[in-house]
């Protein structure tokens, strides 16, 4: 094993840990005080990457950015608990399966990569053995979970193509600016939060680079959620599928 996975390994572990107590803990509350703290320091970590990036991309990203912010808080603070295990399971799931896989049985089959201008280290395999693992690992979690519907459903078939694009997007304002790791780029900054919260994720990227897939998931579910509840209010879809059932998690 490389010292570079088993860095990764590391911290995908010890992230996996910290957000599985968080979540058992007093019915989920510290899980969604962790993502708001979280949130915060990736919108503080965007706006500095902003400030270098190209005029022809700041206002899209700048754009985005606000987006994530206000679906994202929504969602933190009124989504069910278990679509918030679900976000969290599919995001990581595919990060995790994708990065791993990919250096497994990447090139074995395919020499070509799928996006090789915006992120050439990933493999057709990796990219489509992490999100077929994603589905998989949120399905089983679904197909357990006591309160179904239909908004956790679309997660876990859609959760890991966004957390996709979330992880393109990241890496697209990166190259636009001209970095590989922006937690590298931002420890050499004054400020003491950015050095403080990269110490802490060293040699695995950014806030942006290790939650930018997880929060693009989040504002979907988010947004998905939202309709939902617009739908069931409207009568246009059935209370037994719109959104979870209260379950004693809910905060809704």
């Amino acid at each position: 094993m490389s010292k570079d996975l088993e860095k990764r390994l590391k911290v995908f572990l010890s992230l996996f840990v910290l957000l599985v107590a968080s979540y058992l803990l007093f019915d989920g509350v510290l899980l969604r005080l962790l993502l708001f703290i979280v949130i915060f320091l990736y919108h503080d970590e965007m706006r500095s990457l902003l400030l270098l990036t190209p005029k022809r991309l700041a206002g899209e990203y700048s754009s985005t950015n606000a987006t994530i912010m206000v679906f994202g808080l929504i969602g933190i603070l009124t989504l069910p608990m278990t679509l918030i295990a679900l976000v969290v399971l599919s995001a990581f799931g595919y990060d995790v399966f994708a990065y791993m896989l990919g250096r497994k049985f990447g090139g074995k089959f395919t020499k070509s990569r799928p996006f090789p201008k915006i992120s050439p280290n990933k493999t057709f395999e990796g990219l489509w053995l992490g999100l077929a693992l994603s589905v998989l690992v949120s399905l089983v979690f679904w197909v357990f979970m006591t309160d179904q519907s239909i908004v956790g459903l679309i997660i876990c078939l859609l959760g890991g193509i966004i957390a996709c694009k979330g992880d393109l997007s990241g890496s697209t304002l990166k190259r636009a600016i001209g970095i590989k790791d922006s937690g590298e780029f931002l420890r050499a900054s004054n400020n003491k939060i950015h050095k403080f919260t990269q110490t802490y994720i060293g040699g695995h990227g950014g806030i942006v680079d290790r939650f930018g897939s997880l929060f693009f998931t989040l504002t979907f579910a988010s947004v998905i959620n939202i309709f939902a509840v617009l739908l069931r209010t409207t009568g246009l879809l059935t209370e037994a599928f719109s959104i979870d059932k209260p379950s004693h998690t809910d905060y809704n």
